[in-house]
């Protein structure tokens, strides 16, 4: 079509994804059950609510995603939804990370790493239009800290309470006050007198950013962590070289936090996205490096007359499968069928 850049490059996209801003809950996901109490419902709202997500940053931004694509996209990096991640607390000299990316130095040791459980993870998934065409999506899903000021959208409603815009945290005296159904001035069992709606303590407004919800929960804020997904999608599918692509990103933009890099991660992405071919079926192989310290990586395309070259080794597959099951694959692909493996060794 027109606009589109020919296929022969290796990248089409990249594409980092993160929470919406305001942040807001995500319907499609079930929400947490209620708490009874404040403190209870806030701390749902923070680490099990579930939040959309949005495109927080595509290159190039000449050609963006396909719309339904990039619609499908925070649902393929999150499919069990974008949940905040109760962390480590950020220490004095410690700065949140960001992946838009920013001019940073390879040297340099990268100190915003968030340290497990919040380690990085990876997946791929793969698109499939009306026309049968694919496009392959391989996912880094790091985290960032989330920012104390970040806003909440209006209609965010705390587990267990009312779902409207004025929807309060009330102090436990305004509860027990709301509950007794007298008038002023009367007299409960042990001779004390209520008081009346208008001496209870004023209802406070409900939080409307990350920070006051955290403090409601008795949370440091810099303990809040958020995911965040670099994604590349291609018309090739080589998880291992853009695994270790991504890796190499995210390292580099951890590392520019620390010092400037001496080839901005702006340059390095535009060189992997614009610069890189892909590999001609039968052609020699593609070697790219993103940056001088680190090592190169390839990537290669079988003839025709061969068998699709693996960007894996299957020696561990083949030693897995049990000797029928091994059989039912042979006569599967003598068959001509296709078929997936799944697996949670990484």
């Amino acid at each position: 079509m027109g606009g589109e850049r020919p296929a022969e490059h290796l990248v089409d996209h990249f594409v980092c994804i993160g929470a919406a801003t305001p942040l807001q809950p995500n319907a499609n996901v079930t929400a947490p059950a209620a708490h009874p109490s404040s403190t209870g419902a806030a701390i749902s709202i923070l680490l099990e609510q579930a939040w959309m997500t949005e495109n927080l940053y595509s290159y190039p931004p000449s050609r963006p995603v396909p719309e339904g694509f990039a619609a499908a996209l925070g649902a393929f990096c999150l499919p069990s939804g974008l949940r905040l991640v109760h962390g480590p607390a950020a220490s004095k000299q410690a700065s949140a990370r960001k992946m838009a990316p920013t001019a940073a130095p390879a040297s340099a040791q990268v100190t915003a790493q968030p340290p497990p459980p919040l380690s990085t993870s990876y997946a791929c998934f793969v698109f499939t239009d009306d026309k049968y065409s694919r496009m392959y999506g391989h996912c880094l899903t790091t985290y960032t800290r989330v920012s104390p000021d970040t806003r909440m959208a209006a209609e965010t409603a705390f587990p267990g309470r009312s779902s409207a815009p004025n929807s309060t945290l009330s102090t436990t005296a305004a509860a027990v006050n709301s509950s007794q159904h007298q008038p002023s001035g009367t007299k409960c069992q042990s001779g004390l007198a209520l008081p009346s709606e208008s001496d209870a303590a004023p209802a406070q407004p409900a939080p409307r950013s990350i920070g006051d919800v955290a403090a409601a929960a008795g949370i440091d804020p810099s303990s809040l962590w958020s995911p965040l997904c670099l994604c590349i999608l291609s018309s090739s599918h080589y998880p291992l070289a853009f695994k270790s692509a991504l890796l190499a990103l995210n390292s580099l933009a951890s590392a520019s936090v620390v010092a400037p890099l001496d080839v901005a991660v702006e340059t390095i992405l535009m060189h992997l996205v614009d610069h890189v071919p892909r590999p001609v079926a039968g052609g020699p192989v593609v070697r790219f490096a993103l940056h001088p310290a680190l090592p190169a990586l390839h990537v290669a395309c079988s003839s025709l007359e061969e068998l699709p070259a693996t960007d894996y080794s299957v020696d561990t597959l083949l030693a897995t499968l049990k000797p029928r099951q091994l059989i039912k694959v042979i006569a599967l692909l003598l068959l001509e069928w296709q078929g997936g493996v799944v697996s949670g060794d990484a």
